[in-house]
């Protein structure tokens, strides 16, 4: 459309991102404190819905645009241009070209925390010209922070943990007052991460989006079987070898042979799984489930019940 994307770059002492730069990176996007629904993971089977119908993501992003509308909430989400975060940025997108003159109609405003180094924009002074997996950003207000991301090989000394603790600090302020949310479709191993820094750093609710695959529906069995593996949470090897069983259960092909491996060869979703399944034990009433039929519903009801999470 040739519409310029506000894009605002965070600096950091050793010490991490100071409280000022954050308070500036806030007031720079011109983000007024709401409800805050913080959009994690991603959807099955964004591509292949057959022509005519609409994707898991597509129905999704709908559903959290038509819930932010109600309860008049900002909207956070995934910052490249893939997956989930391109479909909710579309949504948005759509929705406010719609309402484009009309002055009744409330347009949520929808943002985005990304690893600087791992994305593209004019003037990014964080990318380097070694990187050859370097993302284009969604078009919304945008906070470029100075980390890189693991995505595809998760490491236990990752910096991208800075970035996720980093997000998660903003959104309790965005949203101070007001309460927030976090749904969570599909994900891997920062997408637990995320979860985390929510229940354990926030006491902030996650909301768990059944049928959208591999962590999602994992941690939906595992609420659901708590005799299984409770007793395990303190031994990681057998409280994974718990979960893989369970995992034999998804209904989906790939969402086993995905979620196994990850228990198998991954260090970092084995411990934040473990982590988010003592949450579970510690903190029952901030893990919630929900249908993607149900999830406006569940939004809308969660932020109305919660306020000043």
């Amino acid at each position: 459309s040739g519409a310029r994307v506000p894009v605002v770059r965070v600096k950091i002492k050793e010490t991490g991102v100071t409280y000022k730069a954050e308070a500036q990176a806030i007031r720079a996007l011109e983000i007024v404190r709401r409800p805050l629904i913080t959009v994690s993971g991603g959807a099955k089977g964004i591509d292949e819905a057959a022509a005519g119908d609409r994707s898991q993501a597509t129905l999704f992003s709908e559903a959290v645009y038509r819930a932010a509308v109600r309860v008049r909430a900002n909207v956070s989400i995934p910052g490249t241009q893939s997956g989930l975060g391109a479909l909710l940025a579309l949504e948005h997108v759509q929705q406010k070209k719609a309402a484009e003159g009309s002055e009744d109609s409330f347009v949520p405003d929808y943002f985005s925390v990304v690893p600087g180094l791992e994305v593209f924009f004019p003037g990014n002074e964080f990318a380097t010209d070694d990187r050859a997996d370097v993302y284009p950003i969604n078009p919304v207000k945008t906070v470029a922070t100075p980390w890189r991301a693991d995505w595809a090989n998760p490491k236990l000394d990752s910096e991208y943990f800075h970035h996720i603790e980093y997000a998660g600090g903003m959104y309790k302020r965005i949203s101070e007052g007001f309460g927030r949310i976090m749904p969570i479709g599909n994900g891997g191993a920062y997408t637990i991460a995320e979860a985390n820094v929510e229940l354990w750093q926030h006491n902030s609710p996650v909301l768990l989006v059944a049928g959208t695959g591999r962590f999602a529906d994992l941690a939906i069995l595992a609420l659901a079987h708590k005799d299984l593996w409770s007793g395990f949470i303190e031994n990681q090897n057998l409280l994974s070898e718990k979960l893989a069983e369970l995992a034999q259960a998804l209904p989906d092909e790939a969402d086993r042979s995905s979620v196994t491996a990850s228990l198998k060869n991954s260090e970092v979703y084995r411990n934040q799984f473990a982590l988010f399944l003592k949450a579970v034990l510690e903190k029952p009433e901030l893990v919630e489930t929900t249908t993607l039929a149900n999830l406006e519903e569940k939004l809308v009801s969660i932020l109305q019940a919660t306020p000043g999470a």
